[in-house]
């Protein structure tokens, strides 16, 4: 997978769980998520938006 894949991919991911009613941990366990990478993404994500501007 191309970086650019992998930042959509998991761009698509934060949104669901943005829009999910339970909790980031939660989330995480019930998609198999580990959530140190679900973190990990949330702030790289965060850091090249941040970057853009």
């Amino acid at each position: 997978m191309k970086q650019a894949q992998k930042r959509a991919h998991w761009a698509a991911i934060i949104e669901q769980q943005k829009q999910s009613t339970v909790s980031i941990k939660q989330f995480c366990q019930d998609n198999a998520i580990p959530y140190q990478t679900f973190y990990y993404w949330s702030k790289r994500l965060r850091e090249d938006e941040q970057a853009q501007t």
